[in-house]
């Protein structure tokens, strides 16, 4: 009989944790090193023979020719349950999945102690997402041989895939009774506690494992990105040095580095890693971004636009780049230059709404020159064939004009291509609100409560609104503090609700409100104001008038202080 147990078996479902969700790749098995035949007298001289011929067809890789002659091996050693593991695995690098569970379980079926059928059947379960009957295959093996650390391996990352995380850690505990000294064990375990998020004995384990194994890389990676996570930057830099030290050439490495960096603000070690990472891959644009995009922020202008024209040099319809050239350049001082440079981003690239706002900044807000900028910005829409950012944008230019009609019909426009975007429906309520029309602005408030219903600003702005036009002070409250429930230490929130305290004659409250508002925001005109206004209530001319002086010189021109001021210093 061909019977031997096979030594290289568990080779086929070494698992990798690179997700929660482990999964095995059975295309790739490797091939038996060893042949199962050591008591050739027990087997026939044909089924050795057809054994052999199916062998050399494996290493031909003639998948259909092994195939035949396996069966054939199997009609003169019909009970052998090694050549039926064979046939399986034969069947399953030729995809035909179906016929390797069926041979698994015709050995099962005849040797129910047979542990690596249940091994192979149990990587099938699993590849098929039959995860559940994978697990029963896996515990059978662990309760025919105790020590089968391949079982546990499989075992606890099926159970990680189901998240019965208890059962996953229980398993690789198993398997580190075994074998202490297993590093793929701690390994993994530590990546069980990193899933639930119990980091410190995630640490521990990873610790354990880089012990047994100094340059387990995969290790000293997931103990960085611990480290990272929880904003441990100096140790994930550490760490991730390591790594280097092991393997100078990887690339997530050293992109992470990159980024830590530029957080610990070490820009010129940012740059060093980012390098190291453009001499990899020359032809990786955006680390040329990232380095120029550092220097811009370093104001090194002249190092940023060489950086972007060696980019534009190799591929000068990079769009990115030619963006970021042009802010350079804007940054510079250099308007004229960065204009031209924006020009060239064309109307079908991610970048030209941005560039084109660019260009309106410019001309509105450096050249002076409004009218330019709409005209800009109009003829950009026009190109693009209507754009959010770009009407935003717009309507942001018209309420700088106070032209409100303009700035609303554009805003509306901008919510024809978006129309659920909370934003949009608060800005508009706010211009419709300058213009004058309250009661649309409440409309649009509404409107993103609709969208989003703890929305703070916009219960402010309603409860607000009711209380200042003495509409319903009773929901106007319940409103304001819905919104203070969401946002407690907001000042203009805590300013509305003194203001509704006052309408209703609450004055000693409204006082108290409004003095923890002016705390929160000491240069807001209206909440100075308000304040005067409740301390005037309460006969404190003295603290109303100081109130009132204050909010006069944050708004110069508002001539109700002028009077309020006046009538408190006649009344002395």
């Amino acid at each position: 009989m061909l019977r031997n147990s096979i030594k290289y078996f568990s080779t086929l479902f070494i698992i990798i944790f690179v997700s929660s969700c482990a999964t095995v790749d059975l295309s790739k098995t490797p091939p038996l090193k060893e042949s199962p035949i050591t008591e050739a007298e027990k087997a026939t001289s044909l089924a050795y023979y057809h054994f052999s011929r199916a062998q050399l067809f494996e290493n031909e890789e003639k998948t259909d020719s092994a195939i035949e002659e396996y069966k054939l091996a199997l009609n003169y050693d019909t009970d052998s349950p090694v050549l039926r593991i064979y046939l399986a695995i034969i069947y399953i690098k030729k995809g035909l999945i179906q016929d390797a569970i069926h041979q698994c379980q015709s050995v099962i079926s005849s040797h129910p102690e047979y542990s690596p059928a249940h091994l192979l059947l149990g990587g099938l379960y699993s590849t098929t997402g039959n995860e559940h009957a994978a697990i029963n295959e896996y515990e059978t093996v662990v309760k025919i041989d105790p020590k089968s650390k391949e079982a546990y391996f499989f075992l606890s990352a099926l159970y990680l895939k189901v998240k019965e995380h208890e059962k996953s850690i229980s398993s690789l505990k198993r398997l580190l009774e075994i074998d202490p000294d297993s590093a793929m064990g701690n390994y993994y375990l530590g990546r069980v506690y990193a899933e639930i998020k119990f980091f410190k004995e995630a640490e521990k384990y990873y610790h354990k494992a880089l012990i047994l194994k100094p340059d387990f890389g995969a290790a000293l990676i997931e103990l960085g990105t611990i480290y990272e996570f929880q904003g441990e930057n100096k140790e994930a830099i550490e760490t991730y040095e390591k790594i280097l030290k092991i393997d100078p050439s990887d690339a997530s490495v050293l992109t992470r580095l990159g980024h830590l960096y530029i957080k610990q603000e070490k820009p010129d070690k940012a740059i060093e890693k980012f390098e190291m990472l453009k001499k990899l891959d020359i032809n990786n644009k955006d680390v040329g971004i990232k380095i120029g995009l550092i220097y811009l922020e370093q104001k090194k202008y002249e190092e940023a636009i060489k950086e972007f024209n060696l980019i534009l040099g190799v591929d000068p319809d990079f769009h990115k780049a030619r963006h970021y050239l042009a802010v350079v350049y804007e940054e510079k001082g250099e308007l004229e230059r960065a204009i031209e440079e924006f020009k060239k981003v064309p109307s079908d690239s991610d970048f030209f709404p941005d560039s084109q706002i660019n260009i309106g900044y410019i001309l509105e807000g450096k050249q002076k020159n409004s009218k330019k900028a709409i005209e800009v910005i109009k003829e950009a829409i026009e190109k693009k064939g209507g754009d959010v950012k770009l009407y935003e944008f717009l309507a942001s230019l018209f309420e700088k004009n106070r032209d409100y009609e303009n700035s609303i019909e554009t805003l509306k426009k901008a919510l024809e291509l978006k129309p659920d975007d909370i934003n949009l429906h608060y800005n508009l309520g706010i211009l419709y609100d300058k213009a004058g029309n309250i009661e649309k602005g409440i409309e649009e408030m509404r409107e993103v409560l609709k969208l989003d219903p703890k929305n703070a600003n916009a219960l402010n702005y309603i409860g607000y609104n009711y209380a200042d036009k003495d509409i319903d002070l009773d929901e106007a409250e319940r409103l304001i503090k819905k919104a203070l429930e969401i946002k407690s230490e907001d000042g203009y929130i805590t300013d509305s609700l003194g203001w509704v305290y006052y309408k209703k004659g609450k004055i000693d409250e409204a006082i108290k409100e409004l003095e923890k508002a002016i705390k929160l925001v000491p240069k807001d005109p209206i909440i100075a104001e308000h304040l005067g206004d409740a301390y005037l209530k309460n006969s404190k001319k003295d603290r109303a008038l100081a109130m009132y002086e204050k909010a006069l010189k944050l708004d110069p021109d508002k001539k109700l202080l002028k009077e309020k001021i006046k009538m408190i210093k006649e009344s002395k």
